[in-house]
């Protein structure tokens, strides 16, 4: 095509968008229903429209400009409902994880509730060593210098106390 041609195809897009936007920016928002994304997409009709100047003369400028416009704002319509169905999946998601952190918050609950009960059962002395160990995080030895016992009282004092309450928490666990 040479440059007069491309001049006058030029001009006869740009000719029809100045008298007809408002109708393609129209029938954009009737679809699409926001003015703003309305005006972008025919401005984004009229650059594609630029790239066909040698298959556009005055009879198929119209149908071009339309049909360009009808599959940008196609474009548009499908990319919104690719990020709804994203946005509601993630929302599902995120409601799953809050009602499992909620039942795991539950169960933890539960489950600390019975070791509590498992550890009152123990004998003062190991029930007093049992919580060190388990509460404080302190080792046997650490306890044995606190309390002034031989580290190894502690150790079966602590051996015994994990039996009583590992037997306790599991025969409740299982009822």
């Amino acid at each position: 095509m040479n440059v007069d041609n491309m001049n006058r195809q030029q001009s006869l897009i740009s000719d029809f968008y100045k008298a007809h936007r408002n109708e393609l920016v129209g029938y954009a928002r009737v679809r699409l229903g926001n003015q703003e994304e309305s005006e972008d997409v025919v401005q984004d009709a009229f650059v594609r429209m630029l790239h066909y100047t040698d298959m556009i003369c005055e009879a198929t400028v119209k149908s071009f400009a339309f049909r360009i416009t009808q599959n940008i704002v196609n474009d548009h319509l499908r990319h919104r409902m690719i990020c709804k169905a994203a946005d509601q999946e993630l929302t599902y998601a995120e409601r799953s994880l809050q009602h499992c952190d909620a039942e795991r918050t539950v169960r933890g609950r539960e489950i600390e509730a019975i070791l509590h009960q498992g550890i009152s059962l123990l004998s003062p002395a190991c029930g007093r060593v049992y919580t060190m160990s388990l509460v404080e995080g302190l080792s046997a030895g650490e306890i044995a210098g606190r309390l002034g016992l031989s580290k190894r009282t502690i150790e079966a004092q602590l051996f015994s106390s994990r039996k009583q309450v590992r037997h306790y928490v599991a025969m409740r666990m299982d009822a």
